[in-house]
């Protein structure tokens, strides 16, 4: 921002400053005031495309003689700056890259005022040079007369650099293409930690990167170089395409067409990860490679990314062939974001972290731990809320650590005292015990709020809704008001308090967590729940029949007994058991597979089935028994949506007036999401549906913070 006011204010014929403080940047304009007037009628025109401008004070000051414009030294305070984000190569970059004649041309480190790193080489605010990963790399003289001149596009271009001054790769980028051609792994070194690249139409090689991963089933995406390369293996929607090529530069989920990629990319999916090339070195590759890459974090699953050579070969040992690492230290590690054309699935590279003024603005620091999967943090400070980037699952020591660190990134960058922690009632969540410790040791104010409250509250926060909402908060498991695991919750709430208005009918988890690795015993619950045991022991179904006669008796005893059967009223839980009952899935080879594949199979036209008489409770005993009576029917999948559909559209009519809110991690589901949408449209009601933040517990943390502030007293804000 400060090059481009230097700049419009130098044309403008204005004297004076600009520079960065802790609360942004701040700039002091002498001229006449038609001048003036020019500047502001083109500031906002005209602005960069990373920048952007949460508020704007305008104060007449005492005319101090300024002689010229001039980007002045930052000041350092405790303040509120928000993060930049990380952003792909500009077309002007790419174009000097491929260019002979430019003294970049090859560079794999590229970047202007425009594009290029931010967040993830950041150490200090304000962002300045020395206060990023780049204050090891002196410029050469060269570099120096471009970043100090004004009319240059890397005017104060902070991680400018160039062959002879800037981060270089310490390994040959050509022997890393020999070996991509050669089918062989390469482990790169990239923006916010390393990823596991390979030819995604060999499949020895994306089985080599699942191995390594210990990632036997999850779909894995895919690295295209351009528009037209991916048209050759997916559907690509106008809203798809602005999406892969914002300077994000997200990983999009598309409609795969029949294509000669590697089978073992997705299996029997119909969706692919797509992300276009989205630094200087995939493009350098692209010249010489025309196939798709796979393209993957380099960690094993459930730990953190990799973000240097060490943590990759203690990963690792010996059993990567190639690794192309380069010497330009990744301060901050930042997994790739997930989208669709309907929502984010997860916040990371070029969209975390994701951050919005409070209006109005309260006093106060707080710091909201998150829920145990997916888990990110999210802090007010300043009067900002800031929503961190995707952590993971608080499932192992390196989890917690990454946790750890990350949080003391953020604390340090804004040099906090925190007033107040906030945290989920589940007793056994790791970020709940960690806060109640972090509470106790430093003596600040400990608030809960409770799981689904706080899916409600994440949307909520990012349109500034204050009002009471009814919100169909449907997931896999939260911690109840009642004890039990809740998942299928229809809410009336506000930035204060819920009600919980409905619910799916209860029903038990047959061996409590295992149940959520083996839908077939959810499906099984089900069927205890509708017919004799005789009864579903001679149905020639499936699910029945994965079980030997033995395990049937121990499971209905246990169902029978309520021995460890944890009651839930999991939406989640309830994919489970119709993908089992359709025998697509019996036992989950990574998580949401239910979902997924009950996606792939739907489609519009078929009628809901009936879901029972009591107002705001979903039965599910009418349809199960049609699954059973009919379990050839293909159209089961679509009615099954279709049944939410309608569950979810006539109670918010029993509701209205009151907006809807759609969230929690079911509503990925594509074809739910859209048909709810649809309907909720053609019925005329008002709804909303978190567009820059995940649907799913990764934004736990941003309701837990927003509903903290409406609920902390004064005192401690």
């Amino acid at each position: 921002m400060r090059p481009y006011i230097a700049t419009l204010a130098t044309k403008c014929d204005l004297k004076g400053y600009v520079r960065n403080t802790a609360y942004g940047v701040e700039a002091q304009l002498e001229g006449s005031h038609e001048a003036i007037e020019d500047f502001f009628e083109t500031f906002v025109l005209h602005m960069p495309l990373l920048a952007r401008i949460d508020g704007m004070t305008q104060t007449i000051v005492t005319p101090k003689g300024y002689t010229s414009f001039s980007i002045d030294t930052s000041v350092v305070m405790e303040g509120q700056t928000m993060l930049a984000l990380d952003a792909a190569p500009c077309q002007e970059c790419l174009k000097e890259l491929h260019d002979p004649s430019n003294r970049r041309y090859g560079y794999a480190f590229i970047n202007c005022t425009h594009c290029g790193p931010r967040y993830s080489i950041i150490e200090a605010l304000p962002y300045d040079r020395s206060s990023t990963a780049m204050n090891v790399f002196a410029m050469c003289h060269e570099c120096y007369l471009e970043y100090h001149d004004p009319s240059n596009r890397r005017y104060h271009a902070q991680p400018i650099g160039c062959h002879h001054c800037g981060p270089r790769y310490l390994q040959s980028i050509e022997d890393s293409i020999k070996a991509l051609q050669a089918g062989s792994v390469v482990a790169v070194k990239g923006v916010g930690g390393f990823h596991f690249l390979g030819d995604a139409t060999n499949d020895h090689t994306v089985k080599t990167i699942r191995a390594l991963k210990n990632r036997p089933f999850k779909p894995l995406g895919i690295l295209c170089k351009d528009i037209p390369m991916v048209l050759r293996y997916a559907h690509v929607t106008p809203k798809e395409e602005a999406l892969l090529t914002s300077l994000a530069r997200p990983m999009v989920l598309l409609d795969k067409k029949k294509h000669k990629l590697s089978k073992a990319l997705t299996y029997e999916l119909q969706t692919l990860g797509v992300m276009l090339a989205y630094t200087p070195l995939h493009a350098l590759l692209f010249d010489a490679i025309s196939v798709p890459l796979v393209a993957t974090s380099a960690n094993p699953s459930g730990e953190p990314i990799a973000t240097s050579a060490e943590a990759l070969k203690a990963y690792f040992g010996t059993a990567i062939e190639v690794i192309l690492d380069h010497d330009r230290d990744i301060v901050a590690a930042c997994d790739d974001s997930v989208v669709s054309s309907q929502c984010v699935i997860r916040l990371g590279r070029g969209l975390a972290p994701f951050s919005k003024p409070l209006l109005p603005p309260k006093e106060g620091a707080i710091l909201a731990v998150g829920a145990h999967q997916k888990n990110a943090f999210a802090l007010y400070v300043g009067g900002h809320i800031i929503l961190a980037p995707h952590i993971g699952d608080m499932d192992t020591l390196a989890m917690h650590e990454a946790f750890a660190k990350t949080l003391d990134h953020f604390l340090a960058l804004y040099d906090v005292r925190l007033t107040a922690i906030v945290c989920d009632h589940h007793p056994n969540y790791a970020t709940t015990l960690w806060a109640q410790d972090y509470a106790k040791t430093h003596r600040i104010e400990l608030i809960y709020i409770a799981h689904h409250h706080a899916h409600a509250l994440a949307c909520m926060a990012e349109y500034d809704l204050t009002q009471e909402v009814a919100a169909f908060c449907f997931d896999g498991s939260g911690y109840g008001s009642d004890g039990t695991i809740w998942g299928g919750e229809l809410l009336v709430a506000d930035q204060r308090s819920f009600k919980r208005k409905g619910h799916i009918r209860p029903f038990k988890l047959l061996g409590g967590a295992q149940a959520i690795k083996e839908p077939r015993r959810v499906a099984l619950a089900l069927l205890f729940e509708c017919y004799s045991f005789q009864t579903v022991c001679a149905l020639a179904l499936p699910v029945v029949q994965s079980f030997t006669p033995t395990e049937l008796q121990l499971l209905y005893a246990m169902w029978n007994s309520d021995t460890n059967t944890p009651i839930t009223t999991s939406m989640g839980r309830m994919f489970d058991a119709v993908a089992s009952l359709l025998d697509m899935v019996q036992v989950l080879a990574f998580e949401a597979q239910s979902g997924m594949r009950l996606e792939s199979l739907y489609e519009a036209g078929h009628a809901p089935y009936d879901y029972g008489t009591k107002p705001f409770v979903f039965d599910w005993e009418p349809m199960i028994r049609a699954m059973v009576a009919t379990a050839q029917d293909k159209a089961h999948a679509s009615r099954f949506i279709e049944t939410i559909v309608s569950y979810v559209v006539n109670n918010a009519k029993l509701l209205s007036p009151l907006p809807v809110v759609l969230t929690g991690g079911v509503f990925q589901n594509r074809a739910l999401l859209m048909r709810t949408t649809q309907a909720l449209t053609q019925a005329g009601m008002t709804y909303y549906v978190q567009q820059a933040t995940p649907l799913n517990d990764a934004s736990i943390a941003l309701g837990q913070l927003y509903g903290a502030l409406f609920n902390l007293p004064q005192s401690t804000l």
